[in-house]
């Protein structure tokens, strides 16, 4: 169960929208079965709506990793159960994100140069007699 005030780690990657109207779609939420609709307040979400073929669901994806806290439950009745979570950020980063104001990694480091190892000179032949 999701009780108010747990906090858990949702570790897979997770193709999410931000319009109501596209989980009607049977392939989504649908309208019948038992269904969970999670309502998530997060940062690390990324908008690929420009991005997608289908523009119009507006999709989010939301990283693996994330550590969430269930704010609220709310049966809305016929067998759909609505958790509004929020992202908290953990004390340690299970995933370090990359986002675009991390600062580019400067020139690689020059490889390190040789060391020269002396060669002996091969032995003299000695004459036999």
């Amino acid at each position: 169960g999701y009780p108010e005030g747990k906090t858990f780690v949702w570790w897979g990657f997770s193709s999410c929208t931000s319009k109501l109207s596209v989980l009607q779609n049977e392939q989504f939420l649908g309208t019948t079965g038992p269904r969970t609709l999670f309502t998530i307040q997060c940062d690390s979400g990324k908008d690929i709506r420009k991005y997608s073929f289908f523009q119009a669901e507006d999709e989010i994806l939301l990283p693996a990793a994330r550590q969430f806290k269930v704010v609220a439950c709310l049966s809305q009745g016929a067998d759909l159960y609505m958790i509004q979570l929020k992202e908290i950020q953990p004390q340690f980063p299970l995933i370090e994100m990359v986002t675009k104001s991390s600062p580019t990694p400067g020139p690689a480091p020059a490889p390190p140069k040789p060391i020269p190892i002396p060669v002996p000179a091969p032995p003299k032949p000695i004459p036999i007699p």
